[in-house]
């Protein structure tokens, strides 16, 4: 936590360092609280990468502060870091008022369908974000619904995995639904999961009327 204290001090005054990755560390909240003390007046950095750490929800919000006033951070990886529904809801929240970030990875955490619905809602207006990975969460029926319903609205998001999750046929279904419409998704991932036939079944119908999907992934299911 020390060094990354002391990189956030580093990123308040520098302005030439656009990529930063602290992958597999062992970086808590008291860390990323002051990484995010540094994004918040940095504006050069535009790749940031923090998986495999353990900033857990607290951490979340100590970044998402830092983010909500940083205009240069376009891709940020936070998967594998204990962050739960919280966690998300907080990340939610940037993206209301953050108007740069395209890429987000929010995957191998412990987000549920509380936190996809309050990432789904905010996504329903955000118009930056055109990737987003919430694979291998506890993500379910619920959480797919909500999605399903950015997918109607929303015209930016290019990618979505949800792959790894818990996700059944009424979670298939309301994708497929959506499908149908939506004319910018190119790639989705709903590979293991717990889709059946029927789940199945609506995903084709949607894909039958849909010409932007160029990748579907249905493996293990």
């Amino acid at each position: 936590d020390e060094g990354a204290m002391v990189l956030g001090v580093v990123l308040e005054n520098n302005n030439t360092v656009t990529f930063i990755n602290l992958s597999g560390n062992q970086i808590g909240y008291e860390g990323v609280n002051g990484l995010g003390d540094g994004l918040e007046t940095n504006n050069s950095l535009t790749d940031f990468f923090l998986g495999g750490n353990k900033i857990g929800d607290v951490g979340a919000y100590g970044l998402g502060e830092g983010l909500k006033f940083n205009s240069s951070v376009t891709i940020i990886d936070l998967r594998s870091n204990q962050i739960g529904d919280v966690g998300a809801m907080i990340m939610s929240e940037v993206l209301k008022t953050n108007r740069t970030v395209t890429q987000i990875d929010l995957s191998d955490n412990q987000i549920g369908d509380e936190g996809a619905e309050g990432l789904g809602e905010v996504l329903m207006t955000n118009k930056t974000v055109t990737q987003i990975d919430l694979s291998d969460n506890h993500i379910g029926d619920e959480g797919a619904y909500v999605m399903g319903e950015v997918l109607k609205t929303n015209m930016t998001v290019a990618q979505i995995d949800l792959s790894d999750n818990q996700i059944g046929d009424q979670g298939a279904i309301d994708l497929g639904e959506a499908l149908t419409s939506n004319k910018t998704v190119t790639r989705i991932d709903l590979s293991d999961n717990q889709i059946g036939d029927v789940g199945a079944e609506s995903l084709g119908v949607g894909l039958m009327t849909n010409s932007s999907v160029t990748y579907i992934n249905l493996a293990r299911n």
